[in-house]
């Protein structure tokens, strides 16, 4: 295992969130992200593999194999609320998925009190101790109404989690997105703050209202964002491959979306080889 203050070369690996073109159906998503020439998918539990509905876990897994790609999670969209993590936890056994992303809870960092905080850490310390057992790891959307709104909150729940834990490892991780409008400088500090527990990156490009852009007008915030990641990663020992999941694109096109996996593609190779 490799320690604090070593380095271990990190790798970034491009692909495709399902939830990206919700109207359209696995087989139809797993052939366009071979034809984009990406390395994995996540499929998202609400659109196209909810839980209980082991006959499209196991259509995705095998369209997902048949394209030469990888399941890169399960976006579950569990809410560390009071449903069951089970039928959740068996979605991705299914699957064949070794993350299942998570949201913290349903109302923002400051609007959730104190104790509804840290019903939201035990639970989801406990289906990460389920998970575990299943060689599956656990990875927080960070997301606005949830208590990753911010990189202070975020970071104060990853470690509340891990106190609760009975099992140290896998350690619980966060994803990272942008917020619209998000300044270059605040991103920065966002990364900064999280970047030994970032696993992965959701990559859009959007205006301050939401407006969807094409991926290349933001490319040199993402290019600035990721080559400091990756300089902070390392340096704490965090290497490894990170994937770059696209997430939405310009009106759900098919057209917008090609365009911005081959921008993807030149910033995976301006960063370095995927492993």
């Amino acid at each position: 295992m490799t320690g604090v203050g070593t380095t271990r070369s990190l790798a970034f690996s491009p692909g495709l969130v399902s939830v990206t073109f919700r109207a359209l159906d696995i087989e139809r998503i797993a052939m366009l992200a071979r034809m984009a020439r990406l390395a994995s998918i996540t499929w998202a539990g609400e659109a196209h593999v909810p839980p209980g509905d082991d006959a499209s876990a196991l259509e995705a897994k095998r369209l997902t194999g048949g394209a030469g790609l990888e399941v890169e999670a399960y976006g579950s969209y569990w809410r560390a609320g009071t449903a069951s993590f089970g039928p959740v936890l068996w979605a991705a056994i299914l699957l064949g998925a070794s993350r299942i992303r998570v949201w913290a809870g349903q109302t923002g960092s400051r609007e959730t009190s104190g104790a509804e905080r840290r019903a939201v850490a035990h639970r989801i310390a406990s289906a990460a101790d389920r998970a575990a057992a299943e060689g599956i790891s656990i990875h927080l959307e960070f997301h606005r109404n949830t208590l990753t709104d911010t990189a202070e909150s975020a970071h104060g729940l990853l470690e509340e989690i891990d106190a609760l834990r009975t099992v140290a490892q896998p350690r619980v991780m966060t994803y990272w997105q942008p917020r619209p409008g998000i300044s270059a400088d605040s991103a920065r500090a966002e990364v900064a703050m999280l970047a030994d527990r970032i696993s992965a990156f959701h990559v859009f490009s959007w205006e301050a209202d939401g407006t969807s852009l094409p991926l290349a007008q933001h490319r040199e915030q993402w290019i600035g964002w990721l080559e400091q990641f990756r300089e902070l990663a390392e340096t704490a020992g965090n290497g490894g491959r990170h994937e770059l999941q696209l997430e939405f694109v310009r009106n759900a096109s098919v057209e917008a979306f090609q365009e911005d996996a081959d921008e993807l593609h030149t910033w995976v190779a301006e960063l370095g080889a995927v492993e």
